[in-house]
């Protein structure tokens, strides 16, 4: 077939991108009979989940608006150990906003609260810093793919990586602020 630089989605529409984060998407303007044309327009359909932020002539930019952070806390999950399984729960509607599926068999239930908070500190190829601060303890999610070699570390004491969704990395949260970081070996 032909090479492009550019991947079609088949589902654009799809919640996963906004589990995976993905908080941007480019579209081509088509004419009436469908091929790229300047002066054409984009697919109304994307308008109803995406929003016009830039136009580079044929090109648009459009911003997933409901896209969910690169980190998030969590205090509910559920056990699933199968990976095709994580991902079979999660295409059939599972509430991954709400709810983290974890590769573990010992789950704490957590209780939020309204000062609890996350961020990115820093974010490099090889090492994430995570600053947290929970009341009452959390899973905390980073939407980047759990690969052999990756570790982590809370306040500087090594832990476990659980794989969420299947395919993410989680770590559990004591209660109080941590600095938490995701470093490749």
């Amino acid at each position: 077939g032909s090479m492009t630089r550019y991947l079609n989605l088949d589902n654009p529409y799809s919640p996963l991108l906004d589990l995976a984060g993905a908080k941007y998407l480019l579209t081509l303007k088509i004419d009436t009979e469908g091929r790229f044309k300047e002066g054409g327009k984009i697919n109304g359909e994307l308008l109803k989940k995406y929003q016009p932020v830039d136009d580079f002539g044929g090109t648009v930019l459009l911003e997933n608006k409901s896209a969910m952070s690169r980190v998030n806390l969590f205090y509910e999950a559920e056990s699933e150990m199968n990976d095709a399984m994580a991902a079979e729960k999660l295409i059939a509607g599972f509430d991954f906003r709400n709810k983290v599926l974890l590769k573990s068999e010992n789950l704490a239930r957590f209780s939020s609260d309204k000062h609890d908070g996350v961020s990115v500190l820093s974010y490099s190829a090889n090492k994430v810093t995570i600053w947290a601060q929970t009341k009452n303890g959390a899973y905390l999610m980073l939407s980047d793919t759990d690969y052999p070699g990756w570790r982590v570390r809370i306040n500087g004491k090594d832990t476990k990586i659980i794989r969420a969704d299947g395919i993410f990395r989680a770590v559990e949260l004591p209660p109080g602020e941590v600095r938490v970081e995701f470093y490749y070996f």
